[in-house]
C-alpha cells in the first residue's frame, strides 16, 4: 500500500557500498514521466551518476542532514545521485518549478523504496563544481535538487515531537534516526 512506503520512505543518508544496476536507475526515472507537471510543460530534466569515480567527486561537494553536526564518511556515501536539472528556456515561474521538482523528487523516493533502496534529497551542494565536474553548458540548465540513492544503512523512527519540536535527531553508533512527525489532530485545521 501507499502508506506503507511513505511510512519506510525516510531521509536515509548512510549506505551499504553495493552497486545499483543502471536499469533500476533508468526505471526510477522513467516513473516520472507519469508523473504531472504544470501546464503539462515538462521542464525537468536528469543526469544519472553512478560511476564510482564519479560518485565520489560528486559526494565531496555535498552537505548532509542540515539540523545535524554530521555528516556521513565516503565508506557510507550513496552509490548513485539522479540530478534534477530544469531547461533554463521554459518559462515556469519559481512556484510551478518547485512544485514539479517535488512531485519528480517524491516519485523517484519512493520508486527507489519499492525496490529496496533508499535515498536523500540534497539541496545543499556545490552548484559551480558539479557543473563543472559534469561538463554541462551554464546557460541552458539549472541544477535543483540531488537525489542520493542506495540501499540504506539507517534506521529510521516516526516519533511524536515533544514540546512542539521537529528537530530529528540520529545515534551514529547504531545508524538510527529519530524523526518527529506532527500527530494528524494537529494536521487539521477544521472539517466542514
Amino acid at each position: 500500500m501507499l502508506k506503507d512506503l511513505l511510512i519506510k520512505n525516510r531521509s536515509y543518508r548512510t549506505f551499504f557500498p553495493d552497486a545499483i544496476a543502471i536499469e533500476t536507475l533508468m526505471n526510477i526515472v522513467e516513473n516520472t514521466r507519469y508523473c504531472g507537471s504544470a501546464r503539462n510543460s515538462q521542464p525537468l530534466r536528469y543526469i544519472i551518476i553512478n560511476s564510482e569515480q564519479l560518485v565520489n567527486d560528486v559526494f565531496s561537494h555535498t552537505k548532509w542532514a542540515g539540523a545535524l553536526q554530521w555528516n556521513p564518511s565516503l565508506n557510507e556515501s550513496p552509490a548513485a545521485y539522479i540530478l534534477i536539472c530544469s531547461e533554463k528556456s521554459q518559462t515556469n515561474s519559481g512556484i510551478t518549478l518547485g512544485i514539479d521538482i517535488g512531485i519528480s523528487a517524491q516519485s523517484m523516493l519512493l520508486s527507489a523504496c519499492e525496490l529496496g533502496l533508499g535515498g536523500c534529497l540534497l539541496g545543499a551542494f556545490n552548484k559551480i563544481a558539479l557543473e563543472e565536474i559534469l561538463q554541462l553548458p551554464k546557460d541552458k540548465y539549472d541544477l535543483n535538487l540531488l537525489v542520493a540513492l542506495g540501499y540504506p544503512k539507517d534506521k529510521s523512527h516516526i516519533t511524536i515531537p515533544e514540546n512542539n519540536n521537529l528537530t530529528y535527531s540520529r545515534n551514529v553508533e547504531t545508524y538510527e534516526n529519530f524523526v518527529p512527525k506532527i500527530e494528524l489532530k494537529k494536521l487539521i485545521l477544521g472539517i466542514y
